[in-house]
């Protein structure tokens, strides 16, 4: 089925998903992106909305990019690889992958 000028049609189709590439698609993946983080007990900053929080780690999302901080390495990357996994349905919600140490963000050197 065709919709459009040509086709006779006055139907306009919402996108279900966003697709990569349009301008709406950074807010869809930060939406996405903070619901799961909210799902697993972070709480969002009122002063930055890229800046969550949970049990003495850090979180920053911005667009596409992520960075976790916390004081023990061994408990970050659990929290980290505990996100990939949905609690109630036991589905992998986020393919995370650790893209090592990170020298700048943002154009801020760290």
């Amino acid at each position: 089925m065709h919709f459009g000028p040509k086709s006779g049609t006055n139907k306009v189709l919402r996108l279900l998903k966003s697709l990569y590439g349009l301008c709406q698609a950074p807010c869809t993946f930060f939406e996405k992106v903070r619901e799961g983080l909210l799902e697993h007990g972070y709480t969002q900053s009122q002063i930055d909305p890229c800046l969550l929080m949970k049990q003495g780690i850090i979180c920053v999302c911005y667009i596409d990019d992520t960075i976790f901080a916390g004081a023990d390495s061994l408990v970050l990357e659990a929290k980290i690889q505990s996100l990939g996994v949905h609690e109630k349905e036991q589905r992998h919600t986020f393919a995370l992958r650790n893209e090592g140490e990170v020298g700048a963000f943002l154009g801020i050197q760290i």
